[in-house]
């Protein structure tokens, strides 16, 4: 490993989430050498819905083109999603058919999910291996290994990343100074600005950073017993069917997956409160009200369950703050999970060089 680490890469990603696991195999499809430095496994489907809040719909045109790069010729299954209406315990299929309100702490998610199902059919793209894509053998991926500074430097007649230096391993060995032809930063990797030793550079990267509102939310994964008639569609449902004032708003969604017909799992996420988030109590009081919530929409359910864990996201979803987004700062290229997989596939589109090597 040493010898393959002090060479020059053609590209150099540091970062997680399900962007960074894409993009390496997008830049090594593209036949170029790539090193991904990140501090956690690659992200599966499941941890996307769950730490991301991606549900996995995408257009038509967004699904095509991420196939094209990775496994051409892939057909998805349509996307379906449906509204439990709580006060007539009715499944609506289509979003747009009743009137919704919103939680203030979850409007920005569920408006964008909205704007996005009612512009057409969408796509599903849980079953997208992108782990499987073909990866080129010059190609590695570094897990838990600590970048320790970020260098800059002049070039071209502006100022760019040089190289990025890693911790030795095991201590007492000499550290690792990775030099590439591009580099690529995840903004989930948000400490990077403070490995950057020059303090103006480290502005400029922070800044670029900037400009997301976040919204914290808990995570479901769950283990079922067979379940009669599996919902085939992601659901949408009220935690209260009539809460008092508009304050006490609060939604659940979620989608289940057969892993075999004895394994059954199901996937949910809801968003908490500025005042929700400070309690511990108040968190798990919410994760409570959701499941009752899904039992009430889906018979049995609760009854079915066998395991279950949670999590919880302080960053699950954003808000663009930014009317104008610059994917460039210090010349190394900018991505995100932050803003739904719609967004992320066209943000990796748009850093992708131009050809093949």
């Amino acid at each position: 490993m040493d010898n393959r680490l002090n060479q020059h890469w053609d590209a150099c990603i540091v970062g997680n989430g399900i962007s960074s696991l894409w993009l390496f195999a997008l830049l090594s499809n593209r036949g170029l050498k790539t090193l991904w430095v990140s501090s956690e496994a690659p992200c599966d489907s499941a941890r996307a819905f769950l730490q991301r809040g991606w549900l996995w719909n995408v257009s038509p045109e967004t699904a095509a083109a991420i196939a094209a790069e990775l496994r051409p010729g892939t057909e998805f299954l349509p996307f379906e999603s449906a509204y439990y209406d709580a006060k007539t315990s009715k499944r609506i299929r289509r979003l747009g058919e009743i009137k919704h309100e919103w939680g203030e702490h979850e409007a920005a998610y569920f408006e964008a999910l909205m704007a996005s199902n009612g512009g057409g059919s969408q796509l599903d793209l849980w079953d997208l291996n992108m782990a499987a894509a073909a990866v080129a053998r010059d190609s590695v991926r570094l897990e838990g290994w600590p970048v320790i500074e970020i260098r800059t430097a002049q070039k071209e007649g502006e100022r760019k990343v040089d190289a990025i230096v890693l911790a030795s391993l095991p201590p007492e060995g000499d550290v690792y100074t990775i030099h590439a032809n591009q580099f690529f930063f995840g903004d989930y990797a948000g400490f990077l600005p403070s490995l950057v030793s020059e303090k103006s550079d480290a502005e400029v990267l922070a800044s670029a950073l900037k400009g997301k509102a976040s919204s914290a939310g808990f995570g479901l994964h769950l283990i079922h017993k067979p379940l009669g008639a599996v919902l085939q569609q992601t659901l949408i449902v009220p935690l209260v069917a009539n809460p008092s004032d508009k304050s006490t708003l609060s939604h659940l969604t979620g989608r289940f997956l057969a892993s075999g017909a004895a394994h059954l799992e199901s996937f949910w996420i809801g968003f908490l409160s500025s005042e929700e988030v400070e309690d511990n109590n108040e968190i798990l009081k919410k994760i409570k009200l959701a499941k009752r919530a899904a039992g009430r929409a889906i018979p049995g359910f609760a009854a079915s369950v066998v395991k279950e864990s949670v999590t919880f996201e302080p960053r699950m979803f954003a808000v663009d703050l930014l009317k104008a987004r610059k994917n460039v700062a210090l010349g190394a290229k900018l991505f995100t999970d932050q803003f739904g997989p719609e967004a992320a596939i066209r943000g990796l589109l748009k850093i992708l060089p131009e050809s093949r090597c």
